[in-house]
């Protein structure tokens, strides 16, 4: 049975979600259905003050760690992955959500009310790429007050978001630092855009960052976020980010370095992973 097959076989058999992870532990396919099911994914933006009128539009949606959130705190959500089999474990997943539509095909961003009335037993639609977006960018109406990037950070993505983004819209991306500890607990080593470099393709597209903020341990099990305002003291991270791959060797103490590097002013620079808002430039809200 394939990953999506089991993750769907899941959501639509499981009546507590969270009673099935807790019982699974560190048996084999554990992680994959913590990181796609958990409500613990759900920490990461669950304290954001939306407007509740707005439309939201979630890029890299996957199999609906936030769909459901998103659904609850605005008016209407458009939920996009270019992955249809992710595509079915979410609209599944999120059935009951009358403000929600799961695409896959691009084209369908901009006109959502036009997607193929598509369910969990109808796999036979059109799968299309990002390079394929320009002409959804082409049509009118195609704007959204929030636009969400969660996860891998790509260029197409910011032209993809950059491209539906209102005038006085926020753009969110939350993803990993390259350089955040947990990345050096281990010897595995990301590929992954720098904070640095995200914020120099923002500006390209004519966007300024506004605000940072910091889920600990990490975006993908946040127990707590800080911000610039309000950063974390010496000894109030006690949690290491999760790993559950066994052929890593941890190098560290996470939680005790971290304590080392913030009474050294250097949180900011080692956090495994960053809350990006943007705002076009130039916009008032």
């Amino acid at each position: 049975m394939k990953s999506y097959e089991k993750l769907l076989e899941i959501v639509n058999s499981e009546a507590d979600l969270e009673e099935y992870l807790a019982g699974r532990g560190n048996e084999e396919g554990a992680y994959d259905e913590l990181y796609h099911l958990s409500r613990i994914r759900r920490n990461v933006l669950d304290w954001y003050e939306f407007e509740p009128s707005a439309r939201l539009l979630e890029i890299g949606a996957e199999c609906g760690a936030l769909t459901g959130l998103f659904c609850e705190k605005v008016a209407e959500v458009v939920a996009f992955d270019q992955d249809e089999d992710k595509c079915i474990v979410n609209r599944a997943r999120n059935a009951s959500e009358k403000n929600l539509t799961v695409v896959s095909s691009p084209e369908y961003i901009a006109k959502p009310d036009q997607a193929p009335d598509v369910n969990s037993e109808n796999t036979d639609i059109l799968k299309s790429a990002i390079k394929k977006t320009k002409n959804a960018l082409m049509r009118k109406g195609a704007k959204y007050d929030y636009v969400t990037i969660v996860g891998e950070f790509t260029p197409e993505k910011l032209e993809l978001a950059a491209g539906f983004l209102a005038s006085k819209g926020q753009l969110i991306i939350i993803t990993d630092n390259k350089y955040g500890l947990k990345n050096w607990t281990t010897d595995a080593r990301p590929d992954i855009a720098t904070k640095e470099r995200i914020i120099e393709l923002s500006q390209e597209k004519k966007l300024k960052l506004i605000a940072t903020f910091y889920p600990i341990p990490d975006y993908i099990f946040p127990l707590e976020v800080y911000s610039d305002q309000n950063l974390p003291s010496a000894g109030a991270i006690r949690t290491a980010a999760p790993t559950f791959d066994k052929e890593k060797t941890l190098l560290f103490d996470e939680p005790k370095t971290f304590s080392e590097m913030i009474r050294d002013g250097r949180f900011d620079e080692y956090a495994n992973s960053y809350i990006l808002i943007f705002e076009k430039k130039g916009s008032r809200r």
